[in-house]
């Protein structure tokens, strides 16, 4: 069994493939994040999971993990979830975004988070329409993600 963390470099598999089958549920959520500041340089990645019902993963992130480097430089965000934003978090990702136009994020979600929320639902139409935001559904196929690119989540397996 892997030891429980809250935050690090690598994900054990075990946890990558329960964490983003769409077909199971577990409760937390995990965030994935590569970050790429310019157009060179070798890309930054590290992954979060929500510590409890109140500190969602995608606040850890933006709160916890994320340092502007420069307003100068472009910065592209990869994030990868479990779950999609709640409406609060689409929220925080979209104050982000405004205080920080260097920065453009492409958000992957593996499922949907409480679907029938009609605040949840505007949250991601939000974050959909903002020029800054690339949000998509992962999809399956076979035992690998389609759209990803190619060997994408692998930089984040450990053992």
């Amino acid at each position: 069994m892997y030891k429980e963390k809250k935050r690090g470099w690598h994900i054990p598999k075990e946890v990558l493939k329960e964490q983003f089958n769409p077909s199971e549920f577990p409760r937390e959520t995990y965030l994935l994040c590569k970050i790429q500041w310019g157009d060179n340089g070798t890309p930054w990645i590290h992954w979060v999971k929500n510590y409890d019902d109140d500190h969602h993963a995608e606040v850890c992130f933006l709160e916890d993990v994320f340092l502007m480097k420069s307003n100068n430089v472009n910065c592209k965000i990869t994030l990868y979830l479990s779950w999609s934003p709640c409406a609060d978090c689409s929220c925080s990702i979209l104050d982000f975004l405004k205080q920080h136009s260097n920065v453009t994020i492409g958000i992957y979600v593996a499922r949907l988070y409480r679907v029938n929320s009609e605040e949840n639902r505007k949250g991601l139409r939000r974050l959909d329409r903002s020029p800054q935001v690339d949000l998509r559904v992962m999809e399956m196929g076979g035992k690998c993600f389609v759209g990803l690119g190619k060997g994408e989540l692998v930089d984040f397996v450990h053992g």
